[in-house]
């Protein structure tokens, strides 16, 4: 073989290798964003029904997001389970339909009145009957090194029979209602949600037709260096209604149709049912196949799955709820051995007809899915700032008002919140949020209870979508003082990165101080971001959410906005604080203490019964209030703060159904059963309780109280039903109440005066053995009212002092050249004078291995009642730090806590006159309230802590986060960790070197890619098969 073909024979290979490295990489690059392909048998998916669900719910792994469902206390990827209900009744009757009642103008996005939808309730009263689903993310997210702290949950795409709607809904007063949209498979403008660590949602989800649906989503975020973090697009999979997935129905022997003698298909009303609430919703779709004696039928609606049923004596039939819209059905019937025996053709059925039938055959039909939106993963960039015009104009409905966004730019995806704040004792209002997903240039939104914010404030905050690269926030106030039917706007610019701006713009000029999301606004109390919610002003923990006042600045007040970057004088409702003490050494302010209670403002709490050398109770902590994650704590280490925005303004129709719950013509405090945001959001759980160990109910019961007021814990009705009282602290209400089965659930909080509630609570249960059980009394304080939450103390992160360097040698002198030498330090050389750098590296700052004891400050060291014209001190003296200042144990905001901690405890403040409640602790027998357990004949469990062992806010070992990912690495003393290129989950970039230069080099530059994108094996395999034939 001659030099020339050997040489070409090189050359074709390297050519061909190029072409097959190139060919697997870019089918790689468009495999990699592509949805998950659904390709498992319904027998091999995990089904969830009748339990609670978070799905999707984010989780962090591996340096990147991904998307798992939560079913129970079980975490299964999200594209392997399927979420199935179906009709379901309770005490109360039918829960799987959403009737749209009369009069519910807010509602208009479903349909008309009186139309049926199939539902999956938010809410359940004992052991749910059907599916309590919502989505949420877990504690874990490192939101602290998100550009903005901002995540978000996107819908992708939808496929199935009919539209999807997921909502929180207040039923109306007068005329309109209150609804807080979230997702919807057909309007674009609800395809991406704001969501925090931590939070997770209780809302209904509703489907116009019954059938399979495949909901796909995608997680995203953005780094503070601008890289772009993204999950897959994984599939969620609902059936709604027919057969649990996997199992076929038996057919019902209870029919309405007379038999065939031929194949044929009818739809048409179903036999009366027993129940009621059900009559006229329901239908009967029956096949009569004469031919097969066994075998199965097969339900479909528009092409989609219905229902798989068993042929007995050749026939088959269900009975369900098809909703109120016309859909194509259509049946296959196969013999038991496989074979297709009989495909009817598609037939139109639609319920306000009546009936429907064909004995016609036809062809198996392709899916007909409803339209909807598909929100691509499609980066942007702007080279110029985005002008922004908000109109503000009374609505068509009475008591309403239209708000209409315009932005000068097409393609800017972003989230839209609207919000009123706290002025002249007005509550802040519940508000829409909306996207703008597909860069439309203007858009306009209706919102009820506009009389609500007479005087006072409005506005809005436009959030960047992690897929926009390089735009900023924006605050914009419409006005301080809002008046009713006047028309308002205003205008402003989102700004690019890089642009000195804040991005905020108020009336009056910048100066005006803020009034919450970070500590730094003047009137204490008021309201900061939320933390856990999701609507407006979504806190973080890292000093975003700030409303008048700015765009937020960083952690440490690197950048303070209008306001100053002073924290206030008191705690806000929700978002975390950012701002830092200039010249006092005190890093950001961490969070607040009530006394020697940690105060949780905002967040997801659970007080859940436990079981470990009896029955325990303790606080499930997601509000991220100290810490960076989940966290398990005894109640007698926090108080929840319950701040003006929980008053509520506007009563119930019904209200002498709320008597004892709501008081008529006052003032109420309302911690409401749906997440509110910049609200704490407390419920309850059985769900760790085995039935080995506790075979029956629980009992949550009051044993003490102590209070200004009246304190009610209770259910919302829903659907125009009367709300249930658990809990009561007023003569004669319930003192006890029994929860129905193994359940994580939420209920309403309310008080009806301000001031501070202690209440001492524990579960009761008959235990396995027969014997009454008690768990030891929990005492919990709930702190309700603006000013008096201005006497909370504040926690600084700390500031570890620098060391002084130590002195180092100084370097021996050497002979030196004369001028002139070669080598020479003297003029004339050339060369710079040869000094050693020291040895020594610059000083660190870590925090002391073993802090010296300090010197708590008192919870309240105001000599006076703190009110806000004479505010609580701020910094105090020197000589006794706060708690988290130098030499403190609470960890800076952000940091991770220690292995086996929920956070380090800070320093248990002196007791002061503000502490009126005696600090009553489990465990403790000589001050716990002696409800006299030996009489009732109860075992209590064991002392969780020793009885001379003195209570430490955050002693509690720290709840494991469903993530796989320890929290401890998930966040440095708040700084950013760096996300490697290679772990992200997609970088949205398909760039591949361009050719070019000496083919080896181009080769293995193709096989490195080739390793990057297909794996490590198939790198190998080029370079042996590269090899061979080089030699």
């Amino acid at each position: 073989m001659t030099n020339t073909t050997l040489l070409k024979k090189q050359r074709f290979f390297s050519f061909a290798a190029l072409l097959l490295v190139a060919a697997i990489a870019f089918a790689g690059v468009g495999l990699r964003f592509a949805p998950l392909a659904y390709a498992l048998d319904d027998k091999e998916l995990t089904v969830a029904t009748k339990i609670h669900v978070d799905s999707p719910k984010i989780h962090w792994e591996n340096d990147a997001l991904t998307l798992k469902s939560k079913i129970g206390h079980d975490i299964v990827p999200l594209e392997k389970s399927i979420n199935h209900f179906k009709e379901a009744y309770n005490r109360r009757g039918q829960n799987f339909i959403f009737t749209i009642p009369e009069d519910s103008p807010e509602l208009q996005f479903m349909g008309q009145s009186g139309e049926n939808w199939y539902m999956a309730d938010y809410n359940t009263l004992g052991e749910p009957v059907t599916i309590w689903s919502g989505f949420g993310a877990d504690a874990g997210i490192p939101v602290e090194q998100f550009r903005d702290a901002v995540f978000t949950l996107d819908l992708v795409s939808a496929k199935g029979p009919g539209r999807a709607e997921l909502f929180v809904w207040t039923e109306g007063i007068d005329e309109y209602g209150l609804v807080r949209r979230m997702f919807s498979t057909s309007d674009p403008h609800f395809s991406s949600y704001l969501m925090n660590p931590g939070n997770h949602t209780h809302n209904y989800t509703v489907f116009e037709k019954p059938g399979r649906y495949e909901l796909t989503y995608r997680a995203t975020a953005r780094t503070k260096d601008g890289k772009l973090l993204a999950s897959k697009e994984q599939p969620l999979l609902w059936q709604v209604g027919g057969n649990t997935p996997g199992v076929a129905l038996d057919s019902q022997t209870d029919t309405r149709f007379e038999t065939a003698n031929i194949n044929m298909l009818r739809i048409g009303e179903a036999p009366a049912s027993t129940n009621k609430t059900v009559a006229g919703k329901m239908r009967q779709l029956r096949v009569d196949v004469p031919g097969v004696t066994d075998g199965t039928a097969k339900f479909t609606v528009n092409g989609f799955h219905l229902a798989e049923v068993k042929v007995t004596d050749g026939v088959a039939q269900f009975t369900e709820m098809l909703g109120s819209y016309a859909g194509n059905y259509q049946v296959v019937v196969a013999d038991t051995a496989g074979e297709v025996r009989w495909v009817s053709e598609s037939v139109e059925f639609d319920p306000a007809v009546g009936e429907a039938e064909t004995s016609e055959a036809g062809e198996i039909a392709a899916q007909q899915p409803a339209p909807s939106y598909n929100f691509a993963a499609t980066e942007a960039s702007f080279n110029e700032n985005i002008p922004v015009t908000v109109s503000v104009r009374p609505g068509a409905v009475e008591d309403s008002r239209d708000i209409t966004v315009r932005f000068g730019n097409t393609g800017f995806v972003g989230d839209v919140s609207f919000y009123s704040k706290e002025r002249a004792d007005k509550n802040v209002s519940n508000q829409e949020t909306s996207w703008n997903p597909g860069g439309t240039s203007e858009f306009t939104i209706t919102q009820p209870w506009d009389s609500d914010d007479e005087g006072g404030h409005l506005g809005l905050r436009i959030t960047p979508h992690p897929l926009i690269q390089n735009v900023k926030p924006l605050v914009l106030t419409v006005t301080d003082e809002y008046q009713p039917g006047q028309a308002y706007e205003v205008s402003g610019a989102l700004k690019l990165d890089g642009d000195a701006d804040s991005g905020s713009v108020t009336p009056g000029g910048s100066g005006q101080p803020g009034d919450g999301g970070q500590p730094g606004g003047t009137v204490p109390g008021t309201p900061g971001g939320s933390g856990d919610g999701d609507d407006d002003d979504s806190g973080d923990g890292n000093g975003t959410g700030g409303d008048t006042g700015g765009a937020p600045s960083q952690p440490g007040g690197t950048d303070p906005q209008p306001g100053g970057d002073t924290p206030g004088t008191g705690p806000g409702t929700g978002g975390q604080p950012g701002g830092s003490t200039p010249g006092t050494g005190q890093g950001p302010l961490s969070h607040y203490l009530w006394g020697d209670r940690i105060l949780i403002q905002q967040g997801h709490l659970d007080i859940a019964a436990e079981y470990s050398d009896g029955l325990q109770l303790k606080l499930h902590d997601d509000s991220r209030t100290v810490g960076n994650g989940s966290a398990v704590r005894y109640l007698d280490e926090v108080a929840i703060a319950v701040s003006d925005d929980a008053i509520i303004n506007r009563l119930p129709h019904n209200i002498a159904q709320w008597a004892g719950i709501i008081d008529e013509g006052k003032s109420n405090w309302i911690l409401p059963q749906a997440q509110k945001a910049g609200l704490p959001w407390p419920g309850y759980s059985t769900e760790l309780i085995g039935r080995d160990q506790i075979p029956g109910n629980l009992n949550l019961e009051i044993l003490e109280f102590s209070g200004p007021g009246r304190m009610a814990l209770f259910s919302e009705g829903g659907l125009g039903e009367a709300p249930q009282l658990l809990l009561g602290t007023a003569e004669g209400q319930p003192r006890s109440f029994e929860i129905d089965g193994r359940v994580h659930a939420h209920a309403g909080w309310s008080f009806n005066k301000p001031g501070e509630y202690w209440v001492s609570l524990r579960y009761t249960a008959v235990n396995a053995a027969g014997q009454l059980e008690a768990s030891v009394p929990a005492e919990l304080i709930f702190v309700v009212g603006s000013e008096k939450l201005t006497a909370a103390t504040p926690v600084y992160a700390e500031v570890p002092a620098v060391p002084d360097p130590k002195p180092q040698p100084q370097p021996q002198p050497e002979p030196q050249p004369q001028p002139g030498e070669p080598g020479g330090s003297q003029p004339g050389t050339g060369a710079a004078p040869s000094t050693p750098a020291p040895s020594t590296p610059a000083p660190s700052t870590p925090a002391p291995a073993d802090p010296a004891p300090s010197t708590p400050a008192p919870s309240n060291p105001s000599p006076t009642n703190p009110s806000p014209t004479n505010p609580a001190p701020v910094n105090p003296a020197p000589s006794t730090p706060a708690p988290g200042g130098t030499g403190s144990s609470v960890p800076a905001a952000g940091s991770a806590a220690p292995a086996g901690t929920a956070g380090a405890a800070p320093a248990t403040p002196a007791a002061t006159a503000n502490s009126v409640i005696p600090a009553l602790r489990a465990g403790n027998a000589a001050q716990s309230p002696a409800p006299a357990a030996a009489a009732a004949g109860l075992v209590s469990a064991a002392s969780p802590r020793a009885a001379d062992q003195a209570p430490a806010p955050e002693a509690a070992a720290a709840a494991p986060t469903d993530s796989a990912a320890p929290v401890a690495a998930q966040a440095n003393n708040g700084g950013t960790k760096a996300i490697p290129s290679s772990k992200q989950s997609a970088s949205f970039e398909t760039g591949l070197p361009q050719s070019g230069g000496d083919n080896s080099e181009l080769i293995i530059v193709a096989i490195v890619l080739l390793g990057a994108l297909a794996g490590a094996g198939w790198g190998a395999l080029m370079l042996m098969f590269l090899k061979r034939r080089a030699g």
